[in-house]
Protein backbone atom coordinates (compact mmCIF):
# COMPACT_ATOMS: atom_id res chain seq x y z
CA UNK A 1 0.00 0.00 0.00
CA UNK A 2 1.20 3.51 -0.95
CA UNK A 3 2.32 6.07 2.10
CA UNK A 4 0.47 8.64 0.48
CA UNK A 5 -3.01 6.17 0.75
CA UNK A 6 -2.34 5.34 4.36
CA UNK A 7 -1.34 9.41 4.81
CA UNK A 8 -4.75 10.21 3.62
CA UNK A 9 -6.51 7.28 5.52
CA UNK A 10 -5.08 8.85 8.72
CA UNK A 11 -6.03 12.59 7.95
CA UNK A 12 -9.27 11.63 7.05
CA UNK A 13 -10.17 9.59 10.20
CA UNK A 14 -8.72 12.18 12.58
CA UNK A 15 -10.51 14.59 11.61
CA UNK A 16 -13.79 13.03 12.52
CA UNK A 17 -12.35 11.31 15.35
CA UNK A 18 -11.71 14.41 16.89
CA UNK A 19 -15.14 15.63 15.98
CA UNK A 20 -16.85 12.33 17.23
CA UNK A 21 -14.79 12.79 20.50
CA UNK A 22 -15.84 15.99 21.41
CA UNK A 23 -19.20 15.26 20.22
CA UNK A 24 -20.60 11.99 22.28
CA UNK A 25 -17.02 10.80 24.06
CA UNK A 26 -14.66 8.20 23.67
CA UNK A 27 -16.10 5.02 23.70
CA UNK A 28 -15.75 1.82 21.23
CA UNK A 29 -18.86 3.09 19.47
CA UNK A 30 -17.62 6.58 18.70
CA UNK A 31 -14.43 4.54 17.35
CA UNK A 32 -16.24 2.41 14.98
CA UNK A 33 -19.01 5.10 14.26
CA UNK A 34 -15.85 7.10 12.88
CA UNK A 35 -15.01 4.65 10.97
CA UNK A 36 -17.95 4.68 9.12
CA UNK A 37 -18.10 8.22 8.60
CA UNK A 38 -14.60 8.48 7.21
CA UNK A 39 -15.53 6.05 4.93
CA UNK A 40 -18.50 7.62 3.25
CA UNK A 41 -16.24 10.72 3.07
CA UNK A 42 -13.44 8.79 0.97
CA UNK A 43 -16.76 7.63 -1.03
CA UNK A 44 -17.85 11.13 -1.99
CA UNK A 45 -14.78 12.82 -2.04
CA UNK A 46 -13.65 10.13 -5.15
CA UNK A 47 -17.39 10.11 -6.74
CA UNK A 48 -16.63 14.20 -7.15
CA UNK A 49 -13.56 13.91 -8.49
CA UNK A 50 -14.47 10.69 -11.02
CA UNK A 51 -17.45 13.02 -11.88
CA UNK A 52 -14.91 16.23 -12.35
CA UNK A 53 -12.67 13.55 -14.92
CA UNK A 54 -15.74 12.74 -16.68
CA UNK A 55 -16.74 16.00 -17.53
CA UNK A 56 -13.25 16.78 -18.69
CA UNK A 57 -13.70 14.41 -20.82
CA UNK A 58 -17.10 15.42 -21.74
CA UNK A 59 -15.85 18.86 -22.33
CA UNK A 60 -12.60 17.49 -24.64
CA UNK A 61 -10.18 18.38 -22.24
CA UNK A 62 -9.03 14.88 -22.09
CA UNK A 63 -9.26 13.48 -25.60
CA UNK A 64 -7.16 10.49 -25.46
CA UNK A 65 -9.64 7.03 -24.14
CA UNK A 66 -6.47 5.89 -22.54
CA UNK A 67 -5.20 8.89 -20.90
CA UNK A 68 -9.15 9.18 -19.20
CA UNK A 69 -9.52 5.08 -18.96
CA UNK A 70 -6.08 4.85 -16.89
CA UNK A 71 -7.03 8.06 -14.71
CA UNK A 72 -10.08 6.23 -13.77
CA UNK A 73 -8.45 3.23 -13.35
CA UNK A 74 -6.28 5.31 -11.16
CA UNK A 75 -8.86 6.67 -9.27
CA UNK A 76 -10.99 3.45 -8.51
CA UNK A 77 -7.43 1.55 -7.11
CA UNK A 78 -6.48 4.72 -5.02
CA UNK A 79 -10.29 4.68 -3.55
CA UNK A 80 -10.25 1.30 -2.55
CA UNK A 81 -6.82 1.63 -0.78
CA UNK A 82 -7.61 4.70 1.48
CA UNK A 83 -10.70 2.79 2.50
CA UNK A 84 -8.77 -0.77 2.99
CA UNK A 85 -6.75 1.24 5.07
CA UNK A 86 -8.92 3.08 7.34
CA UNK A 87 -10.87 -0.23 8.03
CA UNK A 88 -7.21 -1.37 8.99
CA UNK A 89 -6.98 1.33 12.14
Amino acid sequence: MSEEAKNKAIEVFSKFMLDLVSEIGIGDTAFELNKKFALISVENEYKSLRELLFNLRSCGVIENEKVYLKRLQDLIDEEAEVKNQIKSI
